[in-house]
This record gives structure tokens, sequence and C-alpha cells, in this order.
């Protein structure tokens, strides 16, 4: 088989190229044989049986050698193999390639040519070596998209915290964690009051400003552990570990007061909030928790807005 080392085609147009039919082998990651084509069984005596025999133990039979599969390897430019036919000794060059959860070998019909093999090799391991230095590249740049898209499903867009399922996720760990060290926990819960009034009077973009006003003074106020959140609408929540009830109800005090002189709609307009303040119970969920603190917003609602109520032990 004639062989340019030189040509920057592909493996498989390579392949289709310089040799008779390709041989190609399709099996899954544990080896179990999907399918082989007319090539592959005309060439090493092999029939259509083979699907769902083991592929690393059929090629053991096959060539005098071990064959150095990964069966977890993840390459999408394909790992370059030469193996020795047991029975005529010749050489075959192969590339094994992973997609998803399989494995394809593709192979050349013809025995590679003794003289070419180190040439044609030294050339391989030259352009997989900058196919892996690409691969990581790529790989460090898709792990940063990665992390920012994380980033992204966790935080609310406007307001900057976290979102309603990051509560619920973090929140479950900070009970779970609570409960077992027996350590306190608690939880403020706030609503702007009249929200709706600002959104008919000054624009639902003027509303948004006055969410992300709010977001922004929560994470200005609350301690590296502690977990803020959008809950949803106009609804807040953070939970505060390691805090008793008196001190959640300062910090409570001090939100409270720093929204009312935030003033974000302009100076003849102030937004205040609405605040209920509840800390875990013995074996409580944070469900109820949740439902706790609720429940003493609804009452500091009802008593006139703009006030810290406190739900009871």
């Amino acid at each position: 088989m004639a062989v340019d080392i030189n040509n920057s085609i592909s493996p498989a147009e390579h392949y289709v190229s310089h040799a008779g039919d390709v041989l190609n082998v399709r099996a899954r990651f544990d080896g179990t044989i999907i399918e082989t084509n007319q090539a592959f069984r005309k060439t090493f005596g092999r029939s259509e049986s083979d699907q769902g025999r083991n592929l690393y133990e059929l090629l053991k039979s096959v060539y005098d050698t071990s064959v150095p599969f990964l069966s977890n390897c993840e390459s999408a430019f394909g790992i370059p193999l030469v193996l020795l036919h047991r029975d005529s000794e010749q050489k075959f060059l192969f590339y094994l390639y992973a997609v998803h959860d399989e494995i394809t070998l593709l192979g050349a019909s013809d025995s590679l040519p003794e003289t070419k093999t180190a040439e044609l090799l030294s050339s391989l391991t030259a352009e997989l070596g900058n196919m892996v230095r690409d691969v990581h590249r790529l790989n460090r740049e898709q792990s940063k998209v990665n992390e920012s898209n994380l980033q992204l499903a966790q935080i609310d867009g406007l307001t900057g915290l976290c979102n309603h399922n990051t509560l619920l996720e973090r929140g479950a760990s900070l009970v779970s964690n609570a409960s077992s060290q027996g350590i306190p926990l608690s939880l403020v819960m706030m609503d702007l009051d009249h929200f709706k009034l600002v959104n008919d009077k000054f624009g639902h973009q003027q509303g948004d400003h006055v969410l992300s006003v709010l977001g922004e003074l929560l994470i200005s106020i609350t301690r590296e552990g502690d977990v803020a959140a959008r809950y949803g609408g106009e609804e807040f929540v953070v939970l505060l570990p390691n805090t008793r009830i008196d001190a959640a109800v300062r910090f409570a005090e001090r939100t409270r007061a720093a929204m009312q002189a935030s003033l974000p709609v302009g100076q003849s307009h102030s937004v205040t909030l609405s605040l209920g303040v509840a800390q875990l119970r013995k074996a409580e969920t944070l469900t109820a928790l949740i439902k706790r603190a609720d429940d003493a917003l609804y009452t500091a609602k009802n008593g006139g807005r703009n006030r810290v109520c406190v739900a009871a032990d």
C-alpha cells in the first residue's frame, strides 16, 4: 500500500484514497461487537456471527500482540494502531475512534509496507501530539464555558442572587448540616411592599431597577456562607447559618432600613420591605421553615407593612 505521510487528509479519507476497502468494526466500550463490514470479514475470515462477541478477545486471537485499547478513551481524532497479523505476519494500520459510548476501528485492507512503518508512525506521533495539545486547550476553554454556564443556571439574571432552585438545593444542605451538628440556622423572608404600584406608576423598567437595587443590597450585607436568593417575583429569602433568631431579627431590621433609605425610584418615593424571620426547629425541614417565615411575613403585611415580624417558636 502506497502511503503518503505528508498528506493532510483525515485517516478515513486516507484509507479511501490509498487502500482497497476500508476495514470497519463498531463496538461498545466494553468490547461487545455491534457491527463488522464485509472488508473486515473477508480479510480476516470472520462472519456476521461475530456480532455480540468481544472485540478485544477477537483481535487478540487474530494478532500476535496485546491490543493497546483503552476502553474509556475519548479521542475525537483517532488513535493509530499498528498490529501484526498472527498467521501472515503482515502489519496492518488501524485507527481507533471513540464517540459517545461506542468505539470504531478503521483499518487498511492492504498490509502496511515495512519500510514505511517507522516513518509513518513518527509522523502520526507528531500530529497526534499537536492534536492532544489542541484538545487540552479546548478542554480548558470548555471547562471555563461549563463553569460559566453552571453559574448562570444558578443565578437570577436580574438581581445577581441565587435563583429559586439553587436556594432549595443549598438550603437543604444547610438545614441538614445545622440539624446534624446542632447549630442554629435562621431564615428571613422579605417582600417589597406595594410593588405592583411601583410598576404601574413608574413602569416595569423602573420596577426591575428596584429588584436589582435590593439584590445589590443583599449581596453587600450578607456574609460568606449565607444564601441570598430571589424566591420569586418580588419575594426574597436569606438563609443565615450559625445565626440565632435575635441576630436574624437585627439583620432583617438593618435590611429594611437600608432599603427604605435607598430611594431607588427617586427622592419622592421610597420602597419598603415587610419581613418574616424564623429559626430552624429541631428536625424541621426547609419547607416547614420557609412556611413559618412566610406566615410571619404576612403578619407583617397585615400589620401595616414596612416592619419585621418573628415566627412563633
